[in-house]
């Protein structure tokens, strides 16, 4: 008989290997996040300038998250992903959201978050 603590475990080691093969997979907007991420953080960072100037560079790798709802219909999703910034000393998470039609990419949100403990 498995103890209590260990079926949590092992449940938990496989809801985190689900997780990880989501954002191991390759979204087909995830070249439109690449083409829109700098435009992004010029838009958050007014002052930022040119890109090789200051520093900045987003990373290639793109991350595909857990969709969320649609604010407005709760029967709809969004596609969640996730790229990585660099400014200086800085880590900013950049999150897209992208309207679930086949062959398209229909960005309806975009979030910029520094990654920093206060």
């Amino acid at each position: 008989m498995l103890r209590p603590t260990l079926v949590l475990i092992i449940l938990a080691v496989l809801l985190l290997s689900s997780a990880t093969t989501i954002a191991q997979q390759n979204h087909p907007c995830s070249a439109d996040v690449l083409e829109r991420a700098p435009g992004l953080l010029k838009h958050h960072l007014p002052d930022l300038g040119s890109a090789s100037g200051h520093g900045f560079s987003i990373k290639n790798q793109i991350s595909q998250l857990q969709p969320i709802k649609n604010p407005a219909e709760s029967k709809q999703s969004f596609d969640v992903l996730e790229a990585w910034a660099f400014v200086y000393k800085a880590t900013y998470r950049l999150r897209f959201y992208y309207a679930k039609f086949p062959g398209e990419c229909v960005l309806m949100g975009q979030e910029v978050l520094e990654y920093a403990r206060l």
